[in-house]
């Protein structure tokens, strides 16, 4: 770079006379700005010649701007809420390489504008946060009665997180399922704890929690398996939302209904029988089976809650051609294995139990011939290949009936 400044434009129109910007500025700071206001600066020596690392992640009226992988920004502007994207260049010469784009966004098939009623809510890359000194709602437009709400719920510092439905707007009526560090599983509804169940619940991990509520009768699912069935007629329909207790809170693949992903389709089979339900995309073989979105990477974190229903396996696939007779298959195997592989050839292997039934959050990490595999959060296999590089993203089963939900991909390796 030569000269002033260089940087990288977001929700512009197609002028440019509407944009943010977020700048290197040789005079020696980093500046988010649009045309006519300096949302906000931070001093910083800015040298020519040499290559920043520049990021920006807008959620909503949230803008947060990162340079080499430090936070420098974290403002709040209204002005512009969606628009193209493209890169700047002010009184000089700059170049810009390594242009990615991240807009999944948390996977979800809750619909609707999202209002906080207590706390502090953020939407970073694929999750929805919250933060609370007492109870803090995260609620949606959408209202259901009869539902089934899921999501990935991690408390990440303090007491409890959980799903909150059939809610009213300010939050003093509703329903809530919470994962509570004091070891159990609540329903409740202000005033009353209609039920509870010990469990392990401890910060830090991720629980794949679910409701299934039916007139009076409310179920509660924690990581596949029912610990609560109840009976309550106080509410009888109302918003979904979330609830964070006493802390910090993530939740990611907030689910109400069928098969969510966080990128397009049409997806299609290739082999097999597959079909949309409650429980996600849900897959039938006898022998190899795929089901291909029409979603393209190269590198990517690929990441999907898999839960093996009967037979031998299940798997995320990606890099596949259409037919997937060529891909890497990251799979989960009732025998007692996370197997990473493609066609001819088994690359790497885990010894681990695979339980029918159990919901496993399984994440692939692909960069040039580096593919790692993550199985809960916890790595499990690093491995290199260098035959295909890059394709289709699908899932697989194998031999008997599995589930797939909440899938959601980043052009980008997030560990």
């Amino acid at each position: 770079m030569s000269g002033t400044a260089a940087g990288i434009t977001f929700r512009a129109n197609a002028d440019a006379t509407q944009h943010y910007t977020a700048n290197v500025d040789t005079s020696g700071v980093v500046k988010l700005w649009r045309p006519g206001l300096v949302v906000a600066t931070h001093a910083t020596p800015i040298a020519l010649g040499r290559s920043y690392r520049l990021e920006v992640v807008a959620a909503g009226s949230s803008i947060r701007v990162f340079l080499d992988g430090a936070q420098v920004i974290n403002a709040v502007d209204t002005a512009y809420a969606s628009g193209r994207f493209g890169v700047n260049v002010f009184s000089g010469t700059a170049e810009h390489q390594n242009a990615t784009i991240d807009t999944g966004g948390p996977c979800t098939t809750v619909t609707g504008r999202w209002t906080p009623a207590g706390g502090v809510w953020t939407t970073p890359p694929g999750r929805r946060r919250g933060t609370a000194t007492g109870d803090g709602f995260h609620l949606s437009d959408q209202t259901a009665a009869d539902l089934t709400l899921a999501a990935d719920v991690r408390v990440i510092a303090g007491a409890a997180a959980g799903l909150t439905f059939r809610a009213n707007a300010d939050a003093t009526a509703h329903y809530t399922a919470n994962v509570d560090t004091a070891g159990l599983v609540k329903l409740w509804r202000p005033g009353l704890d209609i039920a509870v169940a010990p469990a392990p619940i401890r910060a830090g991990r991720t629980y794949h929690l679910k409701v299934v509520a039916t007139g009076p009768s409310i179920r509660v699912f924690l990581d596949g398996a029912q610990v609560i069935d109840a009976v309550d007629g106080t509410y009888a329909s109302g918003r979904l939302g979330l609830n964070a207790f006493a802390g910090s809170a993530e939740f990611a693949n907030v689910a109400s209904s069928d098969f969510c992903a966080a990128f397009p389709g049409p997806w299609t089979g290739v082999g097999g029988t597959w079909a949309d339900g409650p429980g996600g995309k849900r897959g039938t073989a006898v022998g190899d089976a795929f089901a291909l979105s029409t979603r393209t990477a190269s590198t990517v974190t690929y990441s999907g809650d898999v839960r093996l229903v009967s037979g031998t396996a299940a798997a995320l696939t990606f890099r596949a051609n259409a037919t997937a007779t060529q891909h890497y298959t990251a799979t989960l195997d009732s025998s007692g294995v996370v197997k990473l592989w493609r066609p001819g050839h088994v690359i790497a292997t885990h010894a681990t139990t695979v339980t029918h039934g159990r919901t496993y959050r399984l994440t692939v990490l692909a960069e040039g011939s580096r593919i790692r595999v993550h199985l809960n959060g916890t790595p499990v296999i690093d491995a290199v290949d260098t035959t295909y590089p890059s394709g289709l993203l699908g899932v697989n089963v194998f031999d008997g009936t599995a589930e797939f939900q909440g899938l959601t991909a980043f052009d980008s390796v997030r560990d």
